[in-house]
């Protein structure tokens, strides 16, 4: 992934994570203790240059770019079988145990979770804004998926909703959280 970023152009380690949060980020996440070993990694096999840049009264910056052979591994990488997609959800763990949970608790869980989901569909959206007449169309592939996905889980969340308040109901408890 980095080098895929670097052939569009020498970076730093910042740089490429401000790059992948904006691009990437919403399926494949990274940190900048991620970032750092792997460029120094890539650096010693010989996938990548680096050079240091002087800077008055900061420290230096190292700005790496991909060499013949960092862009040989790059495609050759590309021709591998991706490995499966992995999912994890505390979120839904909790609700997975929602029977031993009180209703109100498992409504306001939710009412943040579709609060931090509609964030994620807003900065996704405000990105296709600024991209669409720049991005090439498989970025754009990608992007949409992230809009559709987080779309797809909102929806989920107002059924969800409603099936908690229809249980908690059906148990004879009044539910005092609105949660939309």
């Amino acid at each position: 992934m980095l080098l895929g970023f670097m052939r569009r152009e020498d970076c730093t380690g910042y740089d490429l994570k401000a790059a992948m949060d904006e691009s990437v980020g919403f399926f494949f996440g990274s940190s900048y203790g991620s970032i750092y070993p792997a460029l120094k990694d890539l650096e010693s096999r010989g996938m990548v240059r680096v050079r240091e840049v002087v800077q008055s009264g900061k420290p230096n910056k190292k700005i790496y770019s991909i060499t013949p052979e960092g862009e040989a591994y790059f495609r050759a990488q590309l021709k591998e079988k991706p490995a499966a997609d992995s999912f994890r959800s505390e979120f839904l763990m909790q609700l997975f145990f929602g029977q031993n949970q009180d209703s109100d608790r498992l409504l306001r869980m939710l009412s943040e979770h579709r609060a931090s989901r509609k964030a994620k569909l807003e900065l996704l959206r405000s990105i296709e804004r600024t991209v669409k007449d720049v991005a090439d169309p498989y970025e754009m592939m990608c992007l949409r998926y992230g809009i559709t996905a987080f779309e797809a889980t909102l929806s989920w969340l107002d059924e969800t909703e409603t099936q908690i308040k229809a249980l908690s109901k059906e148990k004879g408890q009044e539910v005092e959280n609105e949660a939309s």
